[in-house]
């Protein structure tokens, strides 16, 4: 087996052992401290005169449940090294001379002004976007326009997402916004 495939692999089922290990009181504070930045993420972003209107109608009406989730499983409900250290809840990465390497930001509303934003803006989203644009607030039915755009090389991403929603309750935080 390729050693590239092996390390993603047992990446993996690292991450996976963390999402197990996490209890349910860790859980709901990852949830209600995350979903404030996102609220106030989305607060800055309604008053950035410098986002169309059309973004800004994409990245405010983004639902909680499916950022929530995203974030849960990229940072391993706040636990990751990239989360604590480098306040990237989302895996963003970036690439400069052929190299990609993950975000780091100075807080976590910067993370979440950021993701949005580039939900919103980037035409790699094109889809989402349009079904956001339409009136699309399942989570379920937009999950799957970030595999194959947002996520590369994790056939279950979309199904860890909808359990992750499903198993916390998750579209309660979509009545808040």
């Amino acid at each position: 087996m390729n050693r590239s495939i092996l390390v993603a692999l047992l990446l993996l089922i690292f991450v996976d052992c963390l999402h197990a290990n996490v209890n349910k009181s860790n859980k709901l504070a990852f949830f209600n401290v995350t979903n404030d930045y996102v609220l106030e993420a989305k607060k800055e972003i309604a008053q950035n005169d410098d986002i169309s209107q059309r973004a800004k109608e994409v990245a405010l009406n983004f639902p909680q449940d499916l950022l929530l989730a995203v974030a849960a499983l990229e940072s391993a409900y706040g636990t990751s090294k990239k989360a604590r250290k480098d306040n990237n809840f989302v895996g963003m990465t970036k690439s400069k001379d052929s190299k990609i390497s993950y975000r780091k930001f100075k807080d976590p509303k910067e993370c979440f002004v950021e993701t949005l934003e580039n939900l919103a803006k980037n035409e790699a989203y094109y889809l989402i976007q349009k079904k956001i644009i339409n009136g699309e607030d399942d989570s379920k039915a937009l999950v799957n326009e970030l595999v194959g755009t947002y996520v590369v090389g994790d056939d279950e991403y979309a199904k860890k997402i909808t359990d992750i929603i499903r198993q916390n309750k998750l579209s309660r935080f979509n009545d808040a916004v």
